[in-house]
């Protein structure tokens, strides 16, 4: 994933032990900014050997309910 341009963190437990799944397997988390092509990239992780889910979900709503401590975002497709 470095290769297409993330900076990559292993998931941590709050002691520093690695966090691992229920299926005994890593989660790494990846950074990779503002993504300007996002199907592109979601192609791309499909197609990597290792990779299980990648938590990037097109095509599924045309609305997101965003909620925080200070307000509500409702975000639509465009």
């Amino acid at each position: 994933m470095e290769s297409l341009g993330a900076k990559i963190l292993q998931r941590k437990n709050p002691d520093g032990s690695n966090f691992i799944t229920d299926e005994n397997n890593f989660i790494l988390d990846a950074n990779f900014g503002a993504i300007k092509n996002l199907d592109k990239l979601t192609a791309l992780l499909n197609q990597r050997a290792g990779i299980v889910e990648h938590g990037i979900f097109t095509g599924m709503t045309s609305e997101v309910i965003c909620a925080s401590n200070k307000d509500i975002k409702i975000l639509k497709s465009k």
